[in-house]
């Protein structure tokens, strides 16, 4: 069962509708909180707030947004539709919670998430609460932490055609933070990577010499020591994993 947490700050509902439309169309993402993050300079706005954005998610499968009538197609309307009736399936949409129990919800929600990764959506934080977030992302590994990048200025005269169905595949980004490069070579900034390196490769030679002095001494154990070779071999390579980025999708 797939999850996604939505962390909120602003107030225009148009960030989080892209998000969802986003996670719905191309992730099959149903299951959804709203997290409103308390105890902070800038607190989120009220949990009510997710009222809001399930009001307009039904005036655009009735045809409107902010007031305005468009002439959407009866699939993209019944798309926003589904998109308020899973909201709607899920109990307690929104969350408040500190950023000290931040860590420790995020492991239920990867518990719950699991085999996929849970994801953190930090679209409509302001920078410094979505440097906090990402900081206590980076340390989960089951966790990716995304944000809803439009690449041009949002239309303010016509904000519908900002939204996710009315864009184009070169019109935005869905960005991993928690692989993008940038963030990538900040963290081994901070990491003595090179050192982790070493570290790494000495305990592969002594692993490996281990090996072969077993092979010769004991060659009826070889199995145990292929087996013991491998772990060491994965454990290895999941460290140098952790430093490595990925590519941003759209």
């Amino acid at each position: 069962m797939s999850w996604a947490l939505v962390f909120v700050y602003s107030n225009d509902v148009g960030p989080y509708i892209n998000v969802l439309s986003y996670l719905e169309d191309k992730r099959s993402v149903s299951n959804f909180k709203f997290v409103f993050l308390t105890g902070v300079v800038n607190e989120s706005p009220r949990t009510n707030f997710v009222d809001s954005i399930l009001l307009e998610l039904d005036n655009l499968a009735n045809g409107t947004y902010k007031g305005r009538e468009l002439a959407l197609s009866h699939d993209v309307r019944e798309k926003y539709a589904s998109i308020a009736r899973h909201l709607r399936r899920n109990d307690s949409l929104a969350v408040p919670i500190t950023m000290e129990q931040l860590g420790d919800f995020l492991k239920k929600y990867e518990a719950e998430s699991k085999p996929i990764p849970l994801l953190v959506d930090v679209t409509g934080l302001p920078k410094t609460q979505m440097a906090h977030v990402l900081l206590v992302c980076l340390s989960h590994r089951s966790t990716v932490t995304n944000t809803f990048e439009l690449l041009a200025r949002p239309n303010r005269a016509r904000p519908e055609l900002s939204l996710y169905h009315a864009l184009g595949q070169n019109d935005f980004w869905y960005a991993s933070l928690t692989r993008d490069l940038t963030v990538h070579n900040s963290v081994r900034q901070l990491v003595p990577v090179r050192r982790v390196v070493l570290v790494a490769g000495v305990v592969a030679a002594i692993t490996l010499v281990g090996f072969f002095i077993n092979l010769l001494t004991d060659p009826e154990s070889i199995w145990l020591s292929v087996l013991g070779i491998t772990s060491s071999l994965f454990g290895i390579l999941s460290t140098a994993l952790q430093f490595m980025p990925a590519r941003r999708s759209r």
